[in-house]
């Protein structure tokens, strides 16, 4: 599985900034495969690297925080329907 490097945590920060403020403007809903794919990913597992492999120490709490988002507004959405 071919995984793209990332040449520093600041690029890494600001795909994600990209990818999130994007699905905002354009009311699409955060998904991994879609994070994946904005970061040049051949496969969503490919972010299992950047969040706990050796080798990719200096991006895990970046990648972590990234997943954190994704997970957070998946299951905002599973709470939020039937409300109101």
């Amino acid at each position: 599985m071919s995984v793209k490097k990332i040449s520093s945590v600041l690029e890494f920060e600001f795909l994600s900034d990209e990818y999130f403020d994007k699905c905002i403007a354009e009311k699409r809903p955060f998904t991994f495969s879609g994070f994946a794919h904005h970061l040049g990913f051949t496969h969503a597992s490919s972010l299992l690297k950047y969040r706990k492999e050796d080798g990719y120490e200096e991006y895990h709490d970046a990648a972590n925080q990234s997943a954190l988002r994704i997970e957070a507004f998946t299951e905002e959405q599973l709470y939020n329907k039937g409300v109101n």
